[in-house]
């Protein structure tokens, strides 16, 4: 069970992504080509602040489900990518898999992303931690959604609305 510093901290590091993407959102009204390589590695891009979709991509989990960007269309989803070394990750998964055993949110979903490590390794963090994995958790083989996405730290939040578009 989190604590509350934990908490406090999370809450703290989320506040701060969201004061960031509010000042890279300012920032691209004034010039909105500052993002173009990052969008096009998205595969689409809008000059007019249309979200970007997300790439096409199949994932397996762990418990052997498949997850691609149509099964995942019909209802927002959150899309957490994350790496057993690192140590933010460690401190909120526990915090997001108390939040989803205590609320089963039937019109949300989540989809944890390994990556940035080897499968071997995510597997066995994720077997070594049963109760922080209690959603559909997935391996990225060869990084490939992740550099579609252009991705560069982790953990990494992607919220996808109903349609797959990027939010």
């Amino acid at each position: 069970v989190p604590n509350t510093k934990s908490l406090q901290r999370f809450i703290s590091g989320l506040a701060l992504v969201v004061l960031i993407l509010a000042v890279v959102l300012v920032i691209t009204k004034i010039n909105p080509h500052l993002l173009k390589p990052t969008f096009e590695a998205m595969q689409s891009y809008s000059l007019y602040g249309l979200s970007p979709t997300a790439p096409d991509f199949q994932l397996h989990t762990f418990a052997g489900e498949v997850y691609n960007k149509q099964s995942l269309k019909g209802q927002p989803a959150l899309l957490l990518f994350w790496a057993p070394w690192c140590g933010v990750c460690r401190e909120e998964l526990p915090i997001l898999a108390q939040f989803y055993r205590k609320n089963k949110p039937a019109q949300f979903r989540v989809l944890a992303i390994g990556f940035a490590d080897t499968r071997q390794n995510v597997a066995g963090y994720i077997n070594d931690n049963p109760s922080t994995f209690v959603f559909p958790t997935a391996y990225d083989e060869n990084n490939k959604m992740s550099a579609a996405l252009a991705l560069t730290a982790t953990p990494t939040y992607i919220l996808l609305d109903s349609q797959g578009g990027i939010l």
